[in-house]
């Protein structure tokens, strides 16, 4: 979750690094930094985002299989 919540500060600083960079007009180096940090960034906020969406995916799909699985057991009973 630290991941998600560093991932936006850091997605945001990459890009206005790399705005100051292109506005320097070559006084200032670094842009290909700046660029696989948003990246890096960017690749990280979709794969705890996705993770975050299959955790509840399963869980809802998790009680709802219970639940089916109560009632039957009571009926059975």
């Amino acid at each position: 979750m630290s991941c998600a919540i560093a991932s936006i500060p850091g997605l945001i600083t990459g890009i206005i690094a790399r705005q100051q960079i292109r506005d320097s007009e070559g006084a200032e180096g670094g842009e290909g930094l700046a660029t696989a940090g948003i990246a890096t960034r960017a690749v990280s906020l979709v794969l705890v985002v996705g993770v975050l969406g299959i955790v509840f995916l399963i869980t809802l799909l998790g009680r709802s299989a219970s639940e089916k699985f109560s009632a039957v057991g009571s009926v059975i009973q």
